[in-house]
């Protein structure tokens, strides 16, 4: 059966309320349907455009972060060496002086919980050895 005869035959059984012009009515939504379809194409373009904008943003994100956590790596290191004085004349402080650097030890492991901190020992000779306390 041809379009108009089902459109006419439409009409006559009265599916339609356009008295027999349902052939325009009909042409008019699928020019409608046509731009809508066309609308659409050109939405589903743009997402998959900005998809793949997305995807290559994500790539350099990681990127950057990877080079970041490598910089920082590699420049937030410090090095802190604490001399003492083990000399007679100081002796009245060694023990104050002992609990001032584990002190400040203490503080920086704690601040700096990932921070590896390396502790070394004084030398047999000294009166006080730091790995005491």
């Amino acid at each position: 059966m041809g379009k108009r005869k089902l459109l006419k035959l439409s009409c006559r059984i009265g599916w339609c309320s356009h008295d027999g012009e349902c052939h325009t009515v009909f042409e008019d939504n699928v020019e409608l349907l046509k731009r809508r379809l066309a609308a659409v194409e050109r939405e589903a373009t743009q997402m998959e455009h900005f998809s793949v904008i997305r995807s290559e943003m994500e790539s350099r994100i990681q990127k950057v972060a990877k080079e970041i956590q490598l910089s920082y790596a590699t420049t937030s290191t410090l090095e802190l060496v604490i001399v003492m004085d083990y000399t007679g004349s100081m002796g009245p402080w060694n023990a104050e002086a002992k609990t001032a650097i584990m002190s400040i030890i203490d503080n920086v492991k704690k601040d700096h919980p990932c921070t590896n901190v390396r502790e070394a020992t004084a030398p047999k000779t000294c009166p006080v050895n730091l790995k005491q306390h």
